[in-house]
């Protein structure tokens, strides 16, 4: 069964996120799965969410 992240470690994840984004340019959603360990389908709500705010550009 797939963990359950708490809204602290949603919002340490969406941190890790943007400052990932930061230093590399870009960055595909396989890849912050992979670097942050969240699941695919957290990765995409997560990554909806900071768009949303404008705190990541979708390329």
């Amino acid at each position: 069964m797939a963990k359950v992240f708490t809204q602290e470690e949603r919002e340490k994840i969406k941190g890790q996120v943007v400052e990932l984004v930061r230093q590399s340019g870009r960055e595909t959603l396989r890849q912050l799965e992979a670097k942050t360990g969240a699941t695919r389908y957290l990765m995409s709500v997560l990554a909806r969410e900071l768009v949303a705010r404008l705190r990541v550009i979708p390329v």
